[in-house]
């Protein structure tokens, strides 16, 4: 569904009997993205640089800012692998590495993908992904994130090294109000840019719960809601998303709604389209919402009540709360099969035409 579900609004318009679902481990259905260069952090917050393309020897180098080198950490040969350690908790790093390999020099740039916050669900960044023309998504550009609702102070002193001068808002307006973002002090623009109005999201919740008792039928109310809601009924608003990115003074930019995982998701999928992002890297990404599914079960039992009104268990409701990998494939092969092919649909669905789609490389891609 395009939000967490909202169990006030559940109660309004739905009553059913007590069901039991069976649902996937969360964590199974995690697909790790393909990379040739990742960095990970480790429980003691040292951080592990792992590559797979070749290389006589690798300098390593780390800053703070994404478009600096920064100092020199150190020169690996016979390797393929770097433990980083002694390293600021607070600080956000971005790793260059210098590869030298038959006489040559190629460059390099790593970072986490999942931001080590405190109480700030979902937050990644979206660098680091290949893409058109051998290319990869900048790092410390665009991050796709959960609510700013709950932010501790460290989490307000991570994010201020971010920079992000515009935050997107993509929820409805009941949403916002029952939690506004508190955003950090670096965002000089918040814009509010609802996907769905709430009575469009309460037409959506009824559906969904008249599936709730089959998993298949969750799946499929799912898969449909994000082709025929979002995909065929929103495209004009994905696009102006897609053209505010290319605004002067937009990024760094953040994307958010209430889970990070749908009306972000796909934003966020059709961002990669255009940029070039392999179909299999789309999905990846997309499940990575999967290891913050606890958080979405805390939301749910926050509304406890609402849940025992309805004869409902949290376990009833979990499959909304996944990024099932099919969920996204499904959407991606929808697009290719109703419109033709992605430029097509952004062109016409989303007023984003082949100029601003390789403006959109440009500012994104190195």
């Amino acid at each position: 569904m395009a939000a967490l579900v909202n169990l006030s609004t559940i109660v309004r318009v739905f009553f059913s009997r007590r069901v039991r679902v069976e649902t996937p481990d969360p964590l199974g259905l995690v697909v790790e993205p393909s990379l040739d260069l990742t960095a990970s952090r480790q429980q003691d917050d040292s951080i592990l640089i792992r590559w797979t393309f070749p290389a006589d020897s690798v300098a390593i180098y780390a800053s703070s800012d994404p478009n600096q080198q920064g100092a020199r950490l150190r020169e690996v040969s016979g390797s393929q692998q770097a433990l980083i350690s002694d390293l600021d908790r607070r600080v956000r790093y971005y790793f260059t590495l210098l590869v030298h390999h038959n006489g040559s020099q190629t460059r390099r740039v790593v970072a986490e993908r999942i931001l080590p916050l405190e109480l700030a669900p979902n937050f990644r960044d979206i660098g680091g992904y290949p893409a058109a023309d051998g290319k990869h998504t900048r790092w410390g550009k665009l991050f796709r994130t959960g609510p700013f609702s709950s932010l501790t102070d460290f989490d307000r002193e991570y994010l201020l090294q971010l920079h992000f001068k515009l935050v997107c808002d993509l929820r409805s307006e009941t949403e916002v109000e029952q939690m506004p973002d508190t955003l950090p002090d670096s965002a000089s623009e918040y814009w509010w840019h609802p996907v769905f109005s709430h009575k469009e999201s309460t037409a959506g919740v009824r559906r969904f719960l008249l599936s709730v008792n089959n998993i298949d039928k969750l799946n499929s109310a799912l898969q449909e809601s994000y082709k025929q809601d979002m995909i065929d009924k929103k495209g004009a608003i994905f696009g102006t998303t897609l053209r505010r990115i290319l605004a002067a003074d937009t990024l760094p930019m953040s994307i958010h709604c209430t889970a990070g995982k749908d009306r972000t998701g796909v934003t966020v999928a059709l961002l990669f389209a255009a940029l070039g992002v392999p179909d299999e890297v789309i999905i990846a990404d997309y499940s990575l919402s999967n290891l913050f599914n606890y958080y979405f079960r805390a939301a749910l039992k926050d509304n406890s009540r609402g849940l025992r009104i309805l004869r409902l268990t949290q376990d009833s409701l979990m499959p909304l709360l996944l990024a099932h990998p099919d969920t996204m494939r499904g959407t991606l092969a929808h697009i290719r099969t109703t419109y033709g092919s992605y430029a097509n649909y952004l062109n016409d669905q989303c007023g984003v035409d082949s100029a601003m789609i390789q403006q959109l490389r440009t500012l994104l891609l190195e």
